[in-house]
């Protein structure tokens, strides 16, 4: 069967329309490693497929792949912990895995410490490829509220924080990517602080890699609505690459966990000072046309909070920002409203600019 091409979505409607999805789950219910092995490697590649994964679902393939992470071969853990990333990408079956205790075995397999000898030797590749298998898996969980919290109880904070050291951009994306849907969650703001994980948050700002950069921009876009956050966020120098990165305009995504990250910060005075070194309410001042909504309430309303400094309030007249600012009071979206008003009212303070 893997002769075929399990990417086509021919291919995996086909398996499923000759009732192979049953066959294959079945085999997760055998003995036989090996049977175990071929069949998730054959699901882990159709469930990117969304109406296979209902169907694995509907056929209780979660709860048997939640089973086998308690398997001692490593191989098997990560098949299954991958399947279940691509399967748990909807409501239903995010409750599915945290009801079968799937959660809890999930954080088990970040510690990387418990696995292999109690000698603090270097860890084995598998063992990073188990934790990061189990990584992308709660990724996915990780939407639900629910799960976040059982996340947390089974105490995955600590272990993502050990995760976010690590040098590897594949292991930090689902990392990351964890943590930055969890920091909706209060709690999860106060403990990515306390665990340090800010400083190793920026520190990836400037890694090579596009989605982890946005990853981490999104979870300081998150956590600095606190004063302590923002401050951490200047100490360990992850102003400067924000502001570079406002040079992305073409990635949206980039751009809009960018630009939300700016805004924030911008709310601490110093940062502001910080912002104007960098040329950075130029380049705001810049985003101010073309740009999806989603972008324009986050540069609109960083450019209201770099207002507190007279100095920017004149670089945004002269940079032409107040005809774009003015022009921007016509549209629809409330939140974007509630920033241009705000924003215009900043720099209407100074006279020239009220003309």
């Amino acid at each position: 069967m893997r002769d075929f091409n399990l990417y086509q979505e021919t291919c995996q409607l086909a398996i499923r329309d000759v009732g192979g999805l049953e066959v294959l789950i079945n085999l997760l219910d055998t003995e036989e490693i090996k049977c175990k092995i071929g069949s998730l490697k054959i699901l882990k590649e159709v469930s990117q497929n969304a109406q296979i994964r209902r169907t694995i679902a509907d056929l209780g393939g979660l709860q048997i792949m939640v089973k086998i992470l308690d398997s001692v071969d490593k191989d098997l853990k990560c098949l299954a912990a991958e399947t279940i990333a691509n399967v748990a990408r909807f409501k239903r079956a995010q409750r599915t895995v945290r009801q079968h205790g799937g959660i809890k075995k999930l954080v088990g397999l970040l510690d990387c410490r418990t696995m292999g000898s109690s000698h603090a030797t270097p860890l084995q590749g598998k063992d990073i490829e188990v934790a990061r298998c189990g990584a992308l898996a709660l990724w996915s969980c990780s939407k639900s509220a629910r799960n976040k919290e059982a996340i947390r109880k089974a105490g995955g904070i600590p272990l993502l924080a050990q995760l976010l050291k690590s040098p590897h951009s594949n292991m930090l994306i689902p990392v990351v990517g964890t943590l930055q849907e969890c920091a909706s969650e209060p709690s999860y703001r106060i403990a990515i602080k306390n665990e340090k994980m800010i400083e190793n948050l920026v520190k990836n700002l400037n890694s090579d890699n596009v989605e982890l950069q946005m990853h981490c921009a999104s979870a300081i876009f998150k956590c600095a609505e606190d004063q302590e956050t923002r401050d951490l966020v200047r100490q360990h120098g992850g102003l400067k690459p924000l502001a570079t990165m406002l040079a992305n305009s073409d990635k949206k995504e980039l751009l809009a966990a960018v630009t939300g990250a700016i805004w924030k910060c911008a709310i601490s005075e110093e940062n502001v000072t910080k912002f104007r070194e960098y040329k950075a309410i130029e380049a705001l001042v810049g985003l101010l046309t073309d740009q999806p909504e989603e972008v324009l309430v986050n540069v609109v309303g960083a450019l209201g909070e770099c207002c507190q400094e007279p100095a920017n309030r004149t670089i945004i007249r002269k940079c032409g920002g107040i005809p774009s600012l003015v022009a921007l009071l016509t549209g629809t979206n409330q939140a974007l409203l509630v920033n241009v008003t705000k924003a215009v009212g900043a720099c209407a303070v100074e006279p020239e600019n009220m003309q």
